[in-house]
């Protein structure tokens, strides 16, 4: 599955991933590939994820925003310079 993270600026991060999980006001929200289509509200926090090759999880910090997730793709959209690989 395809992680996208897009500001008004432009791509922040493009990642293939089995797995991801999204700050949500209430916790945290898992993805795995073939999930049902969702709207998310996202909430102040760290989107984490793994990436091929590389060991252990990948985190990248968010303000907020929204998530769509298709299944095949999960698409955060999120204010500019809020979102950066860590």
């Amino acid at each position: 599955m395809t992680l996208r993270i897009l500001t008004p600026a432009g791509e922040s991060l493009c990642a293939e991933t089995p797995s991801v999980r999204l700050p949500v006001p209430d916790g945290s929200y898992g993805v795995m590939d073939g999930h049902e289509p969702t709207l998310l509200l996202l909430a102040r926090g760290d989107v984490v994820y793994r990436s091929a090759g590389a060991p252990g999880e990948c985190r990248t910090a968010i303000a907020g925003g929204v998530a769509r997730i298709t299944g095949v793709e999960i698409l955060v959209l999120t204010e500019p310079g809020t979102a950066g690989q860590n």
